[in-house]
């Protein structure tokens, strides 16, 4: 699990059942910082405390070939910088 504050715009995490992607919008509200996610069920988008801990989740594309194609691809911390192929 990871709180909002620590992913990237353009990731994919789930809260609460539901899925959203998460943009570069932010705001503070009432002295909470806020991050802008928009729903993947029906786009809309919500205003979401950046201390909530949600869990990231990737997406993925099938093409024409069947092949699975990652959308966003994810480094952790353990192969950052290295050379693994």
């Amino acid at each position: 699990m990871k709180y909002i504050e620590e992913i990237k715009p353009g990731d994919c995490f789930e809260y609460k059942n539901q899925k959203y992607i998460l943009t570069s919008d932010s705001r503070n509200n009432k002295g909470q910082e806020e991050s802008k996610a928009v729903s993947m069920q029906n786009g809309f988008p919500r205003w979401l405390n950046t201390g909530l801990s949600v869990h990231r989740v990737e997406l993925y594309l099938i093409d024409d070939d069947k092949n699975i194609i990652p959308i966003k691809e994810y480094q952790d911390e353990f192969t950052e910088n290295k050379n693994i192929h």
